[in-house]
C-alpha cells in the first residue's frame, strides 16, 4: 500500500466537535506493509491526530501530522497543518487541538516523525511514544525516530517517551532539517539504542532548550553506543537565529540556519540528565560533527542509582496489595529486580569533533546518595574539538 491518510485530500477535516482529533490504526505484523502513513491529510489541515501502530511487516514513514510535500495539480503544495485552518486560523482552543501523537508497538518501521513531511505546522505539541510493556506483540524495530517533522517548521514543543525498546539505531529530539519553535524533551527509560541526539539531524534551528532525561525504569536495561545533548551535524544557539522581516530563519549557502552568537540569552542551556542506565559507551554535551556546534553552556549531569525492570503482577479480584492499598491492573507501581550500577566509558562536556561556544559543566556524582561508575575519563572539553569558554568538571559532593 502506497499511503494511509488520517485526513482527506485536499480537504479539510472540521468535524462538528473541533476537539476530535483523526485516528489511524494499523495491525498487522505479517501481512501489512504500506510505505507512508499520516496522521493529518494530504495538502489537507486537521484538528488533531492520534496515530496507533500496533503492529506491521514493514512501514517506511510514519508522520503524526499530513503530507506537505508532493505537488498538488503541478502547483506548490499548500502544507498540512495540525490544529490550522487555511489562512492559519486556529480550530479553536480545545486541549487537543494542534497536537500529534504517535505511539508504535510493533512491527519493522524505519522512519518515525512526530511531525508533518516537509510542510505543515504544529502549534502545540508534537508527542511519539514507543514501546510498550507487552513484549508478546510483534517485535519493534525502528530505524529512525524523530520528535518533529521532515523539513516541516513547527512551532509547537517536541517529546519522545522510549519503553521497552529492543533496538533502535538513532534518535533524535528534534528534526530532520527543519526549524522548531519551542522545547525539546527527550525522556529515555528502557531499550538499546546506537546513538541518542537531543537536537536535530543535519539542519534545523531550535526556538528552545533541550532536556534528555535517561532513567532506566522500562521492561529492559538501557543501553546506548553514543549519547548526545546536541544534534547530528545540527547547530544550535541559546541566543536564538537570524531572522527575515517574516520572522522566518535564515539559511546559509548549506542550508544551516544562521546563528546568533551573543547577546540575550533567549532559552535554557541544553542539558543530559543521567540518572540510571547499564550501559552508555561515550556521553557528550555537545554534537556530532564539524557543523554541530553550539553556542551555549552544556551541562552533564551523572548521579545514579540502580536501574531497574518492571516486575509482573498476579492479580486477585478482591484482593489488595500489601498496605491495604487496592491493586490496579491499569496502573502499574510495583518495580521489578533492581539492576547493577551502570557503567559508562568516557565523558565529554562538548562536543564529538563539535565545537561549543560558550562554557562546559560536568558533574558527576554531585548529589547525596548518587554514585557513578565511569569506566575511562572524564574530559570537560570535547572530543577533538574546541570550547571556547571555561569548562568545570566535579567529582563528587
Amino acid at each position: 500500500m502506497q499511503g494511509v491518510y488520517g485526513g482527506g485530500n485536499l480537504a479539510a477535516y472540521d468535524p462538528t466537535n473541533s476537539n476530535t482529533p483523526t485516528y489511524v490504526e494499523v495491525d498487522g505484523c505479517d501481512d501489512v506493509s504500506i510505505e507512508y502513513v499520516y496522521g493529518g491529510g494530504n495538502a489537507a489541515p486537521v484538528p488533531a491526530t492520534e496515530v496507533m501502530i500496533e503492529g506491521a511487516f514493514e512501514i517506511d514513514y510514519v508522520f503524526g501530522g499530513g503530507n506537505g510535500k508532493d505537488k498538488v495539480g503541478g502547483m506548490e503544495n499548500p502544507g498540512a497543518d495540525v490544529g490550522l485552518k487555511s489562512g492559519g486560523i486556529s480550530y479553536g482552543t480545545g486541549n487537543k487541538i494542534g497536537t500529534t501523537l504517535v505511539t508504535v508497538l510493533g512491527g519493522t518501521i524505519h522512519n518515525v516523525f512526530g511531525g508533518s513531511n516537509t510542510k505543515g505546522d504544529i502549534p502545540k505539541s508534537a508527542d511519539v511514544v514507543l514501546g510498550d510493556e507487552n513484549l508478546t506483540l510483534c517485535a519493534l524495530n525502528v530505524d529512525n525516530v524523530y520528535g518533529a517533522g521532515n523539513e516541516a517548521y513547527m512551532t509547537g514543543t517536541s517529546e519522545i517517551t522510549l519503553n521497552c525498546i529492543e533496538g533502535l539505531d538513532e534518535i533524535y529530539g528534534g528534526s530532520k532539517k527543519a526549524d522548531i519553535s519551542g522545547d525539546v524533551n527527550l525522556n529515555i527509560v528502557g531499550g538499546t539504542f546506537s546513538k541518542i541526539f537531543g537536537g536535530n539531524d543535519e539542519s534545523g534551528a531550535i526556538l528552545g532548550s533541550i532536556t534528555v532525561t535517561i532513567q532506566e525504569s522500562g521492561c529492559l536495561p538501557i543501553k546506548i553506543g553514543e549519547l548526545y545533548g546536541g544534534g547530528n551535524r545540527a547547530p544550535y544557539s541559546v541566543y536564538g537565529y537570524e531572522v527575515d522581516e517574516f520572522g522566518k530563519v535564515l539559511k546559509d549557502a548549506y542550508g544551516k540556519p544562521v546563528l546568533k552568537t551573543s547577546g540575550t540569552k533567549l532559552y535554557n542551556d541544553p542539558v543530559l540528565n543521567i540518572v540510571s542506565a547499564t550501559e552508555i559507551g561515550s556521553v557528550f554535551g555537545g554534537g556530532l560533527g564539524s557543523t554541530a556546534v553550539i553556542h551555549g553552556s552544556p551541562e552533564i549531569n551523572i548521579n545514579m542509582v540502580e536501574g531497574s525492570v518492571n516486575g509482573h503482577y498476579d492479580y486477585i479480584e478482591g484482593f489488595s496489595q500489601p498496605g491495604n492499598e487496592l491493586y490496579d491492573p491499569n496502573h502499574a507501581d510495583y518495580i521489578g529486580p533492581v539492576l547493577e550500577l551502570g557503567k559508562i566509558g568516557n565523558v565529554y562536556g562538548g562536543g564529538n569533533e563539535a565545537a561549543v561556544y560558550g562554557n562546559t559543566t560536568v558533574n558527576v556524582a554531585t548529589e547525596t546518595g548518587k554514585s557513578a561508575y565511569i569506566i575511562n575519563n572524564v574530559y570537560g572539553g570535547g572530543n577533538q574539538a574546541n570550547v571556547s569558554g571555561t569548562t568545570k568538571v566535579t567529582i563528587g559532593e
